[in-house]
């Protein structure tokens, strides 16, 4: 049975190489966390707001066009035809009908009609629709070509 002195010798030696390993556990999760939590970005609410302000500016690009043309623009690509309705690159729009958290989807409804819709709320599960001319605010129009 090996002596007392010999079992807190050990024990003496051993507590600062446990110690120092949980301590270099946590820094590295603390590590770990700081860096995952700046590599997300901006936080959801922060894409909501982005892609909310972007949907008013598409909107702004379509009324412009439609006082021009007498109609929303039937494409995305339509928008280009005039230099004030062009939409800037930092703005993400689509014209299929994928809906996503993270860009817009433009939608021509037919004549005098068109929305501009993404995913947002809590769940990024809610649509969120904003109505030009006389498209539904509650539903989304059926694309039509």
């Amino acid at each position: 049975m090996p002596s007392k002195p010999n079992i807190v010798n050990r024990m003496v030696k051993t507590i600062p190489i446990i110690g120092g390993t949980v301590l270099l556990m946590i820094m590295v999760c603390i590590a770990v966390i700081s860096i995952s939590s700046t590599s997300l970005g901006t936080s959801p609410s922060d894409h909501e707001t982005t892609l909310s302000k972007n949907a008013k500016r598409v909107a702004k690009y379509a009324k412009i066009y439609y006082d021009k043309k007498g109609d929303y623009p039937k494409m995305i690509s339509d928008f280009n035809e005039y230099d004030e309705t062009t939409i800037p690159d930092d703005i993400k729009i689509y014209s299929n009908m994928l809906l996503t958290n993270t860009s817009l989807t433009y939608i021509y409804c037919g004549q005098n009609a068109a929305q501009i819709v993404y995913l947002g709320g809590n769940s990024h599960e809610v649509k969120q629709i904003t109505a030009l001319g006389t498209a539904a605010t509650t539903e989304i129009c059926p694309k039509t070509f």
